[in-house]
C-alpha cells in the first residue's frame, strides 16, 4: 500500500515537472524577436549591387530595443537614410524590414561563393544577438 501511494506521488510530481517545463520553455520563445536567418542573394552578377531586405517580427507584449545592426563584411552595408539610425525599437506585434546592400565589386571576383553574416543586436528586453546568414554566388 505504502508503495503504491509512493509511485503514484512519484508520478505525479514527475508530471507537474513536466507541464512546468513545458510552461516554461513557451514563455521564453514567447520573448524572443523573430529573425529570418538566412537570405540567399543567388547569382550577383559582380559589377552589380544588389539590394536585399530581413524582417524583422516581434510577436510578444515587449518593446525590442536594437542597440545596432551591423554586417560581417564592408562589402555588405546596412542602408539608412541621414536621418535615420541603425539602433530603433520594434513595437509590440510589429514586423519591420531592414534594408542591406551587398556590393561585390568592392572585395570578390567571380565565382566567389556569397557567405556573410548580419547581426541584429538586441539591447532590451534581454541582450542577444541574432545572426543572419547571406548566401549566394558572384557571377
Amino acid at each position: 500500500m505504502k508503495k503504491t501511494i509512493f509511485v503514484l506521488l512519484l508520478i505525479v510530481l514527475i508530471v507537474i515537472g513536466l507541464l512546468i517545463a513545458v510552461q516554461v520553455k513557451n514563455q521564453l520563445v514567447a520573448q524572443e524577436l523573430i529573425v529570418v536567418n538566412e537570405v540567399n542573394l543567388g547569382e550577383v552578377n559582380l559589377s552589380t549591387k544588389k539590394e536585399f531586405k530581413i524582417q524583422l517580427t516581434n510577436n510578444t507584449g515587449k518593446d525590442f530595443e536594437i542597440a545596432k545592426v551591423y554586417t560581417s563584411c564592408g562589402c555588405t552595408g546596412v542602408l539608412v537614410d541621414e536621418s535615420e539610425s541603425t539602433s530603433f525599437v520594434i513595437k509590440p506585434k510589429e514586423t519591420i524590414y531592414v534594408k542591406l546592400e551587398f556590393d561585390p565589386s568592392s572585395m570578390h571576383q567571380e565565382g566567389d561563393n556569397i557567405d556573410h553574416e548580419v547581426y541584429v543586436l538586441v539591447s532590451n528586453p534581454v541582450e542577444k544577438e541574432y545572426v543572419v546568414k547571406i548566401l549566394g554566388e558572384v557571377i
